[in-house]
C-alpha cells in the first residue's frame, strides 16, 4: 500500500486537468478516474492509521513510554501534527459529494504534494511502482463500475 500514494501523486494531476480541459465524453471518464483515485489514497490512508494504532500499540507493550517526567503531550510538534493531518485529511472522500469534487481533489492533493518526498532512485522501481498502482487501479474501478458507484448512474426503481 505504500506505493499508493506515489500513484497518487504522478497520475491525478493529469485527470484533474483533463476532467476541467476536455470534452463531455472525455471529462467524464477523467472525472471516474481521480474518483477512483480519490478511494485509492482514502485505502492507502485507512492503512496508514492501521500502521500508526499498531506502532502506538507496540510501543504501550514496550512499556515505561509515558511516564511521570515525559507525557504524551509532550511528543506533539510540528510534525506530528502534520503527520495527523496528513492522515485525516483523506478521510473526506469516504462521503460521495466529497469524492466527486474537484476542488476538494485538488486541495487534499496539494496537502498530500506538500508531504511527499520521491524515494525512486532507480527505472525498475517506478515501472514496479506504476504497475501497482494500475493493478489497484483496476480492482477499485471495477469494483465501482459493478456497484455503479459513479455519480452519472441514476437509480432507477
Amino acid at each position: 500500500m505504500e506505493r499508493v500514494q506515489d500513484f497518487y501523486i504522478l497520475t491525478l494531476p493529469f485527470f484533474v486537468m483533463g476532467s476541467i480541459g476536455l470534452g463531455v465524453p472525455q471529462k467524464k471518464y477523467c472525472q471516474y478516474i481521480f474518483i477512483v483515485l480519490n478511494m485509492l489514497l482514502l485505502l492507502n490512508t485507512l492503512h496508514q492509521i492501521r500502521v500508526v494504532i499498531g506502532l502506538a500499540n507496540f510501543m504501550r507493550a514496550l512499556g515505561g513510554v509515558e511516564t511521570e517526567q515525559i507525557k504524551w503531550s509532550d511528543y506533539l510538534d510540528e510534525e506530528i501534527v502534520g503527520m495527523v493531518l496528513r492522515l485525516l485529511m483523506p478521510l473526506v472522500f469516504f462521503f460521495k459529494r466529497m469524492r466527486a469534487n474537484i476542488w476538494v481533489t485538488v486541495g487534499v492533493y496539494l496537502w498530500v504534494w506538500k508531504q511527499y518526498t520521491f524515494t525512486y532512485t532507480q527505472s525498475e522501481e517506478i515501472f514496479f511502482m506504476v504497475a501497482y498502482g494500475i493493478s489497484l487501479f483496476a480492482v477499485v474501478y471495477a469494483l465501482f463500475w459493478l456497484l455503479k458507484l459513479f455519480p452519472a448512474y441514476k437509480k432507477i426503481n
